[in-house]
């Protein structure tokens, strides 16, 4: 039983610290990126703050709460209220479930949010939008000049007669 619970309690540890690496603004090895690899990873920030925060029809609070007063209306209508004890306490535990969510999502976003600004702010800070435009001039001028196309012949008219 021992080894279940710390099995447990690692699990939770690692999860723990996998979700608050997602959860920072500033991550280790930020200061090492490339200019390219920042603008991969605000685009990243921009695809979070961009996606839609709910993650389906039963997921929101609203849809949950609809959901919960309708079952209750139909068993108090039906009489199945009496034979199903606890069914108002299912439909808190699912709008509890659904605020966490939303709780969680917001938080997320606010994260992603201030991420972007910071890797806005690093891409300044670099000078990056001088550093690619060498790089685009130094690859262009590096690349082989397209061979000309040769001229095409004049066509011969047909004599007419």
């Amino acid at each position: 039983m021992k080894r279940i619970v710390t099995a447990a309690a690692c699990a939770l540890i690692a999860a723990g610290a996998a979700s608050a690496q997602e959860g920072q603004v500033m991550r280790m090895g930020d200061t090492a990126l490339t200019c390219q690899e920042i603008i991969a990873a605000a685009s990243e920030q921009t695809g979070i703050l961009g996606g839609s925060p709910e993650g389906g029809l039963m997921t929101s609070e609203y849809a949950v709460n609809t959901a919960t007063a309708l079952a209750q209306h139909g068993a108090m209508m039906s009489g199945a209220a009496r034979a199903v004890p606890g069914l108002g306490a299912v439909g808190g535990m699912m709008g509890r479930a659904a605020q966490r969510q939303r709780e969680q999502e917001e938080a997320r976003r606010a994260v992603a949010e201030k991420r972007w600004y910071f890797l806005n702010g690093l891409y300044g800070g670099r000078n990056c939008d001088t550093i690619l435009r060498q790089e685009a001039q130094a690859a262009a001028a590096a690349a082989p000049a397209p061979e000309a196309a040769p001229e095409p012949e004049p066509a011969v008219e047909a004599e007419e007669g």
